[in-house]
């Protein structure tokens, strides 16, 4: 499938073909001299040096109006040739594509062609025939048959191509019509001067029609967006168009007039035409001289009057505007009014404006006065509020530092309660163990209080029957040896306990096998016996002295009586002493239970304390996380405190260049003073 390049390039070689072949076609038929020739296509390139870009694409020229002149006195070839060079030409000096630098000129044929056709069908009429009211409706149809086939081709060649809408079309078909309706009947004259006087006739055409030529082109730049065109140039080219057109137009047809009367009075009085001719050429060039001057001098003297009554008033307005848009215009500065029309009224309008300007840059003046005074102090309070949340986030980490220190403080208590609490635990259990073995032992000193009490009533009967001893030395004798045993074996008990284990093993020695459980447990209450320790070193003596005397009873019987007392006295008082160690371990039984209860209760309490560390720890922890959590919110907020600083400072700087800027105005007051 073609694209639309292809398509468009298919069209226009196309047409170019086409175009090239009829026109080497009628060549034959050209008869011209070849300056003429030569000097219509010089007045053609010269008109397409003035193509006007319209918006839209749309592009018009005067070449149109060379060609209908030369269409209507020389015919379609010379008129074809006319403006086919020089198109091909301005189309390369334009950079177009090879496509439509062919294209172009052959369109310019198939219009000529039809324009031709037409006329021809019609019965149009040239040369002095011209100007009949039957040819008019003619001429227009050949030059609107011209227009629209032009127009036709070229929106074709646009449409295929894709850079063309209807708009763009109606457009381009409109703008040549409006050039060319205006020019064409100024061409129209001309030809029929130009038929009756020559060359002169034709310049009595040209010279207007080409001032009105330029003055079209000139609002046509105007229509330009890349043009600069001045609002003077303007209104004088509208000016001269409308002016010479009327007085083209009427001056041509008063000439017409004229040589038509004076033609007619020429042949009722049989006068010859070349004197009429020669007569009107040297009236004619007088006019041509007349009307250029009056030209000129209605020239000036309308630039004169524009230039006075609307350029002067809005070329002041536009320089004000100008210095306004460069910053450096004087608002104190007003434009006189001299008048009450649009002018004035826009000069009205405009000073109004700047009065309201004036108070407008006083306002931003103080504004940004203020401004910059507000900006400074933010910049500063925001500066020391900076400096405070630094110190802030310093504090805050040092407490998030000595938080840390206070976790790991309170992990290493509760590793240490914890200890504490196996060892009070441990405590505890002794201390209950110990609680038994006192409880254990006041029943053992019970029971040895009890055998005590029987040795001190077996002392009293030995007393009694000390008599009968010496009937019995040697039952004594034999007794004696068994107490001897006995002492040995408190003896070596007594070596295991302290004085009250001693004094125990004496009594436990006298009370014979009954003693053994007393004595093992004397050896339990060891260290609750160190009050005993005398009087069970005195026992040990005395068992010994005891032993004795009984190995020298047998010697010595009158001593006995002394050695009994002393043995009654020694047994009251061991059996004080036994009395007094019941009592100890009595009161040691009650301490080891306080101390199994303190301990029990100690041992609560430090559970408790560690539970309550564990929650301290918990807190501890929370705290340090929070801290961390505040720690991170203050580096926020010191990072939106430094941004705040920066546009504070930013502020200063834009409030600084406001004023700047505003400064280059001059206003009323001092308002504006830096």
């Amino acid at each position: 499938m073609l694209s639309r390049i292809n398509l468009r390039n298919l069209f226009a070689w196309t047409v170019a073909a086409a175009g090239a072949a009829i026109l080497i076609v009628q060549l034959g038929e050209l008869n011209i001299q070849w300056w003429v020739m030569l000097l219509l296509m010089l007045t053609v390139t010269v008109c397409q040096w003035f193509t006007v870009a319209l918006p839209g694409g749309v592009f018009v020229s005067l070449d149109l109006v060379v060609v209908y002149f030369t269409f209507l006195v020389f015919g379609p070839v010379p008129a074809i040739l006319a403006i086919y060079l020089p198109s091909f030409f301005h189309q390369i000096k334009r950079k177009k594509p090879w496509p439509r630098v062919f294209f172009i000129p052959g369109q310019f044929v198939f219009a000529v062609l039809a324009m031709s056709w037409v006329f021809t069908a019609m019965g149009g009429q040239s040369g002095a025939d011209i100007l009949s009211w039957a040819n008019l409706p003619k001429l227009l149809a050949a030059l609107l048959i011209y227009v629209l086939v032009n127009d036709l081709l070229v929106s074709s060649y646009h449409l295929i191509e894709g850079t063309f809408t209807a708009r763009d079309v109606f457009g381009l078909t409109w703008s040549d019509l409006k050039l060319n309706l205006v020019l064409a009947p100024i061409s129209i004259i001309g030809v029929y001067l130009f038929s009756k006087l020559g060359i002169i006739g034709l310049l009595t055409m040209v010279v207007p029609a080409g001032i009105i030529g330029w003055a079209l082109v000139t609002l046509f730049k105007a229509m330009q967006k890349d043009r600069e065109v001045s609002l003077e140039s303007k209104i004088t080219s509208g000016f001269v168009i409308v002016l010479f057109s009327a007085l083209t137009l009427s001056m041509g047809a008063i000439l017409v007039i004229i040589l038509q009367v004076m033609t007619k009075q020429a042949a009722q009085l049989n006068l010859d035409a070349m004197v009429i001719t020669q007569l009107f050429q040297r009236l004619l060039s007088n006019v041509v001289l007349v009307l250029l001057v009056t030209f000129i001098v209605a020239l000036l003297l309308v630039r004169y009057i524009i230039r006075r009554m609307v350029v002067k008033p809005v070329g002041m307005i536009s320089r004000m505007i100008g210095d306004m848009a460069s910053g450096s215009a004087d608002l104190t500065s007003k434009i006189e009014q001299h008048s009450n029309d649009d002018i004035g009224i826009l000069t009205k309008h405009f000073n109004t404006f700047v009065e309201k300007l004036e108070n407008l840059v006083k306002t931003i003046i103080n504004t940004a006065n203020g401004v910059a005074t507000t900006s400074e102090e933010l910049a500063a309070s925001t500066q020391e509020m900076n400096a405070s949340q630094q110190e802030i986030s310093a504090t805050v980490q040092r407490i998030s530092q000595g938080i840390g220190t206070q976790v790991a403080s309170v992990r290493v208590t509760k590793e240490a309660i914890d200890e504490i609490s196996s060892s009070v635990e441990q405590v505890s259990n002794n201390a209950q163990d110990s609680a038994q073995s006192a409880s254990q032992a006041v029943e053992v000193a019970s029971q040895g209080g009890a055998t005590m009490m029987s040795i001190v009533e077996q002392m009293g009967k030995i007393d009694q029957t000390m008599s009968h001893l010496t009937n019995v030395v040697s039952d004594l004798e034999k007794r004696t040896g068994e107490i001897g045993r006995i002492t040995e074996l408190i003896s070596s008990v007594a070596r295991r306990t302290n004085l009250l284990a001693l004094n125990a093993a004496i009594e436990a020695a006298r009370a014979g096998d009954a003693g053994k459980g007393f004595a093992v447990v004397a050896g339990e209450v060891k260290k609750l016996a160190e009050r005993t320790a005398g009087a069970t070193k005195e026992i040990e003596d005395l068992i010994k002295e005891i032993q004795g005397e009984t190995e020298q009873t047998v010697l010595a019987m009158n001593q006995v009586d002394e050695q009994v007392a002393e043995g009654k006295d020694f047994a009251a008082k061991g059996n004080q002493a036994f009395s007094q160690i019941i009592q100890a371990v009595k009161l040691s039984a009650d301490r080891a239970s306080q101390i199994s209860q303190a301990t029990g209760s100690q041992v609560e309490g430090v559970k408790k304390i560690a539970k309550a560390i564990e929650q301290v720890a918990v807190v501890a922890e929370e705290a340090a996380s929070g801290m961390e959590q505040t720690a991170a919110a203050q580096q926020e907020q010191m990072a939106s405190m430094q941004e705040m600083t920066a546009s504070a400072q930013e502020l200063a700087h834009l409030a600084e260049e406001l004023k700047r800027q505003v400064d280059s105005f001059q206003i009323k007051g001092a308002e504006n003073e830096s």
